[in-house]
């Protein structure tokens, strides 16, 4: 069916990268000399750890959907017959950016909870930083105050400090990534309101404009009346 054919390669793509892990769970567990994550030894996230290659195969597994999500981002940003009018399609930097966020949060969240390792913790929490510090970054973009660069660079920069903070005060977060949050959550709702707050102002202009608009054709109609250039039983 034409209407599927935009989604195969996506599909297809998500496919082979679950053939390509699916392998890695009949191994050995190698990470016996590695640091173990914070949340360690206790149960970490409602999921009992196992002793294999894969500690928690349900969190693990299921972090996959991300990636799928995000290949279908990408194909749709990517599609030459997007008419869409918001930022993703008129910058398409950002919209590939916000795809390999997504599909990078689904493949680290993967290896975090497949070894339950420090290193996993800090590629796990930055795969969220990514998308977290694209999201407030994109909102500001679309009140107009980022360039392009400007966008780029302070992206960088951002998730760089995130990075630096995840290894010497790791325990900060969670804190962290809810205040992207809180700030992302913020921007939106101001963008809400200041496009509300711009259509009510057309709007009401629209509605003073009316009457004068009325007043003109009445005035115009009385004076072709006058000069018979109007016809009443016409």
């Amino acid at each position: 069916m034409p209407a599927l054919r935009p989604f195969t390669r996506p599909f297809a793509l998500f496919l082979l990268i679950t053939l390509v892990l699916i392998p890695l769970s009949w191994l050995p567990a190698p990470r016996a000399a590695w640091r173990p994550a914070t949340c360690m030894p206790g149960a970490c996230f409602c999921e009992a750890s196992g002793a294999g290659f894969i500690r928690q195969p349900i969190d693990t597994w299921s972090n996959l959907a991300f990636v799928l999500v995000g290949l279908l981002i990408l194909e749709d940003i990517l599609r030459p017959s997007s008419t869409r009018s918001n930022l993703l399609a008129q910058r398409r930097m950002h919209g590939i950016v916000y795809a390999f966020a997504v599909i990078l949060i689904g493949l680290v969240s993967w290896f975090y909870h497949a070894s339950l390792t420090f290193v996993g913790q800090w590629f796990d929490v930055m795969g969220m930083y990514l998308l977290g510090t694209f999201m407030m970054l994109y909102n500001v973009a679309r009140l107009r105050l980022l360039s392009n660069r400007t966008f780029a660079v302070g992206y960088v920069l951002f998730n760089l400090a995130l990075a630096i903070s995840l290894i010497v005060v790791p325990e900060l977060r969670r804190y962290l990534f809810g205040g992207l949050l809180v700030v992302t959550i913020f921007l939106e709702v101001l963008i809400r309101y200041r496009t509300r707050g711009f259509s009510r102002m057309r709007d009401d202009s629209t509605n003073r404009l009316k009457p004068r608009v009325q007043i003109k054709l009445l005035h115009r109609r009385a004076v072709d009346l006058q000069r018979g250039t109007v016809h009443l039983d016409a």
